[in-house]
């Protein structure tokens, strides 16, 4: 990962504070609290979303392409689920049809 990405992983959570007092945390919370079962999150990021994440989810998955970003958080601390922190391209997971990563 360059410096500029480096940098930007690090400040990202800073340069949105702004935006998720405004409503972005609210938003992020009523669309992932009903979430359950095996979940993929694709692009996880700094982990912002990983507290919003409700009881019924069974197992997270998450994916980022860039390893520099999600490093910056420890999933174990931020969720009570199994997670299982992956850096790679989504396209290269496969997810078969009954949900099962493969």
């Amino acid at each position: 990962m360059s410096l500029r990405g480096r940098l930007f992983a690090l400040t990202y959570d800073r340069q949105l504070a702004r935006a998720e007092d405004a409503g972005l945390r609210a938003m992020r919370l009523r669309l992932l609290a009903g979430a359950g079962g095996d979940v993929l999150e694709i692009g996880g990021g700094t982990g912002a979303n990983l507290t919003c994440y409700g009881p019924a989810v069974g197992s997270l998955t998450i994916t980022e392409r860039c390893a520099g970003t999600n490093t910056s958080r420890n999933t174990s601390d931020l969720l009570p689920v199994p997670a299982n922190p992956s850096t790679c391209q989504s396209s290269t997971i496969s997810v078969s049809e009954s949900g099962t990563r493969r």
